[in-house]
């Protein structure tokens, strides 16, 4: 497997047929129905532990992560700094593989399958890796050279390439250079290198940082209409002004466990906090919670972990006020 992911490195491959072409449907920010949430499982996630030692201390990066993620589903991550989010993509991806738990895509674990299965998974990192002199339209052949099968045709390729600027609605940009393109419109075209070769699950690390509201807001857009379109999508993003997009939200905690799994509106009831400021807040001032102990004792973690065995469920005590928060921690009590 290490073998393999050298060569991912080195060529960029990661794709192959598995999910249905798209439409240009990235203008739609309309909120998946709960159809999105049935159905049976592109990602299953159990048990992923990640630690590391520096100077002879260890310290845990994921603990006893997991969650099911349907098909077609448009799925965030958000958690403070420090929390895992990076290291649960590099778990999910293969490129790191977890100490221990099991990844399994569509039944298939990863491990032992990665060679079959890292042609059905795509990713975009956060810098995105674009020649900057290039056209879109030469990236695009660029990269299309490299990871499509030799025996494909030339026309084949152009034809791809037509599909994906059309989808994601590049063509009136695919003579232009990458260095004249917009934030936004440069991170459509890194995923527009991925969706070459039709990955069904697709990964996104921080796809919008350094954008402005309404790029955040446009990127986020996209990949609504590629989930709507057949695709499964989870991007880790410190942005949560727009996860309202999404089918369900995981937000990891101080110490790499899951503090909750579900569906983005109903986030705020679960913590008792009015904002997302004040969730972050609680994970800071509150840093020995049993956060992943609480949720996983609540009915979000029956419902949405899959066929786990639950603990006991009970009612989840909510976080105190941040103005206790702060006083509390400043007379030594947490």
């Amino acid at each position: 497997m290490q073998a393999q992911l050298q060569e991912d490195r080195a060529t960029g491959a990661i794709g192959a047929a598995g999910a249905p072409s798209f439409a240009a449907v990235a203008g739609s920010a309309a909120v998946a129905g709960p159809a999105a949430l049935s159905g049976p499982a592109a990602l299953s996630v159990r048990g992923l532990t990640v630690a590391v030692k520096h100077r002879g201390v260890s310290r845990t990066l994921l603990d006893d992560v997991t969650f099911d993620v349907p098909e077609q589903a448009l799925v965030a991550v958000v958690g403070p700094s420090g929390s895992g989010k990076s290291s649960l993509l590099r778990a999910l991806t293969g490129s790191q593989p977890a100490d221990s738990g099991e990844i399994r895509y569509a039944g298939q674990e990863l491990r032992s399958g990665y060679a079959e299965l890292r042609h059905r998974i795509g990713l975009v990192p956060q810098d995105d890796v674009l020649h900057a002199q290039l056209t879109v339209r030469s990236a695009l052949r660029y990269a299309a050279a490299l990871r499509f099968p030799r025996t494909t045709t030339e026309a084949d390729r152009e034809r791809r390439i037509d599909e994906v600027l059309a989808g994601l609605r590049l063509t009136r940009f695919e003579d232009a250079r990458v260095s004249t393109l917009s934030g936004g419109q440069r991170k459509r075209v890194s995923v527009a290198l991925e969706l070459l070769t039709k990955p069904s699950v697709l990964f996104l690390d921080e796809p919008t940082s350094g954008l402005d509201p309404g790029m955040d807001r446009e990127v986020m857009r996209m990949l609504r209409g590629l989930t709507d379109e057949g695709r499964t999508v989870l991007v880790v993003t410190h942005s949560v002004a727009e996860l309202q997009m999404c089918d369900l939200l995981v937000v990891m905690a101080p110490g790499g466990g899951v503090a909750y799994y579900g569906p983005p509106g109903e986030a705020m009831s679960f913590f008792g906090c009015q904002t997302w400021a004040d969730v972050f807040h609680a994970f800071s001032c509150e840093w020995d919670r049993d956060w992943a102990g609480e949720y996983r004792s609540s009915l979000y973690y029956l419902q949405y972990c899959g066929g786990v065995s639950a603990p006991t469920v009970s009612a989840v005590p909510a976080p105190r006020s941040s103005a206790e928060n702060c006083e509390t921690a400043k007379n030594g009590e947490i």
